[in-house]
């Protein structure tokens, strides 16, 4: 990957001192043409400007060739390493950050910092070449005077560097923030749009989202000003080296022929043509600097003690299940007790408490997502702690008060259980579930769930959930307040439900609920 940016790097050189040698061969040519040579004398020149008018295309779409490649290669690194740090610290270790917070960071931040080598490296690097070039050529043709144009060029540079540097510090981790805040409104008023409808608060949430999006703007806007001006500033450095240039020409000792004032006069534009390209480039650096410390941030985050730490025992099926005095203790220093209770294969289990009892807390100890502090959690006369952390999830599944269902359609959502599993599998679970009937109306398979499965029912989403699990051949399914979305009469319909498909599958079931005519469904009851 690094040799692929290097590559692109060189091209950006090639590409940006072939535009120097064309502007700067063409000002020659047109300018002898006007003495009337011999044809012969030009035909040097001539195949020059169209070698090098030929040579700017070429490595300029080599250029945008390789280095985007490169880019999305490293795109692709970072989210994967990203995500999985993530995973590795969810949920307790996200507490501390926002929905909209992560996905700035996954999203926009990622891209953000891969500018630095993508918009930032190149402009500078051929901002550098072309500077150079054309300082090797005043050089040569007006030496005594090169140091002016050098100084010219300084300082457009210099003040490009600095202006950006003042502008962007004031305004850019404010924008990020801003963006942060839009991506977690924006993804609660998606989430929630029913609810939102339902009790009439659209008007509020669009002027929340409103006033949210004209803040960001406004803050775009003062960045794009800023580098405008900026802009602007390096225009007029521009023209400052080309009357540099003129009075250079006219105030040298000896007359210069025209073709060389010509280049001299005309050699600026192309120079400047890259020069004018640095307060972009200079904000994507700064830019790509702010997002490479949130993204340090939350790589190099502590992971906190109540996540679990996972052995290397490889868990491969269900036996039995204990929790004697567990106790789990929150980085804020919330303690949660949890129930005492004993479970074994292809039994049904209801745990009972009220809200607030810290049943989702239990429901993330049972499927290995957060560490006990004190007690004896043991699964299969192991502790849980000695079982590596995938084969855990290979036997034990969750189905969440909201489970996660992404968008796309019913088999999309199916196959990210089982990525083998037939058409005809899938059809079967579904019609288990008492989905098909409903789904095979609509457009079978393809039907499209919608973004959290918006064209969905609260029912609907929790049994297509209970069918991923039976897809993934889980031995043991955690319900996790699995009615929350439904009616109380749709609630104990799908609790029983539930139970009886189980026990056709020999699956073990916990159900943990507040509702005790709903735990009655189950084979045994615990309250805490």
């Amino acid at each position: 990957m690094k040799s692929k940016f290097l590559l692109g790097w060189f091209i950006s050189i090639l590409q940006s001192l072939s535009s120097v040698a064309l502007l700067a061969t063409s000002a020659w040519l047109l300018s002898r043409a006007d003495q009337r040579p011999s044809v012969m004398y030009l035909s040097i020149a001539v195949v020059g400007v169209r070698a090098f008018a030929l040579g700017k295309a070429f490595f300029r779409y080599s250029e945008r060739l390789v280095l985007h490649d490169a880019t999305f290669r490293k795109a692709t690194f970072m989210r994967t390493a990203i995500y999985e740090k993530l995973v590795d610290r969810a949920p307790i270790g996200l507490s501390g950050n926002t929905m909209g917070s992560l996905l700035n960071t996954l999203v926009n931040d990622t891209e953000e910092a891969l500018n630095l080598d993508l918009r930032y490296r190149p402009a500078l690097i051929q901002s550098i070449a072309v500077s150079v070039a054309g300082a090797c050529i005043y050089l040569w043709l007006v030496p005594q005077y090169a140091w002016l144009m050098i100084l010219v060029l300084a300082f457009g540079a210099g003040l490009t560097y600095f202006g950006s540097r003042q502008n962007i510090a004031t305004n850019l981790r404010k924008l990020s923030e801003l963006r942060s805040e839009l991506s977690e409104l924006t993804t609660v008023l998606v989430s929630r749009s029913k609810v939102i409808r339902a009790y009439g608060w659209q008007n509020r949430s669009n002027e929340m989202l409103n006033k949210l999006s004209e803040q960001v703007s406004k803050t775009e806007l003062r960045l794009a000003n800023s580098s405008g001006l900026l802009q602007s500033f390096i225009a007029m450095a521009m023209y400052l080296t080309i009357l540099a240039a003129v009075l250079v020409s006219s105030a040298s000792g000896t007359l210069l022929p025209g073709e060389q004032v010509a280049v001299l006069v005309l050699l600026p534009l192309a120079i400047f043509e890259y020069l004018q390209a640095l307060p972009n480039a200079f904000q994507a650096r700064f830019k790509a600097e702010v997002a490479i410390d949130r993204l340090e941030e939350l790589r190099n985050a502590q992971i906190s003690s109540e996540l679990i730490s996972g052995g290397e025992i490889q868990l491969d099926h269900f036996e039995r299940m204990s929790l004697n005095d567990v106790t789990v203790r929150y980085p804020d220093g919330q303690l949660v007790k949890l129930p005492n209770f004993e479970m074994r294969s292809s039994e049904s289990l209801a745990l009972v408490a009220k809200s607030g009892a810290g049943k989702t807390t239990l429901a993330n100890v049972l499927v290995g997502f957060i560490r006990n502090n004190e007690g004896n959690f043991k699964l299969n006369d192991s502790s849980i702690a000695s079982y590596h952390p995938n084969s855990l999830r290979k036997v034990i599944g969750l189905v969440e008060q909201q489970p996660i269902i992404l968008a796309g359609t019913v088999r999309d959502n199916l196959l990210l259980a089982n990525e083998s599993a037939t058409d005809q599998e899938l059809i079967t679970v579904l019609h288990e579930v008492n989905l098909w009937q409903m789904l095979e109306a609509r457009n079978g398979l393809e039907t499209e769930v919608g973004a959290y499965g918006s064209s969905l029912s609260g029912g609907e989403i929790q049994r297509l959930a209970l069918a991923r699990n039976f897809l993934a051949k889980r031995e043991l399914i955690v319900l996790d307040e699995p009615t929350s979305s439904v009616s109380r009469e749709q609630g104990l319909s799908l609790v029983k439900q539930f139970v009886v498909l189980a026990k056709e599958r020999r699956v073990s079931i916990i159900l943990i609920t507040h509702d005790r005519e709903l735990a009655k469904l189950a084979g045994r009851l615990v309250e805490f």
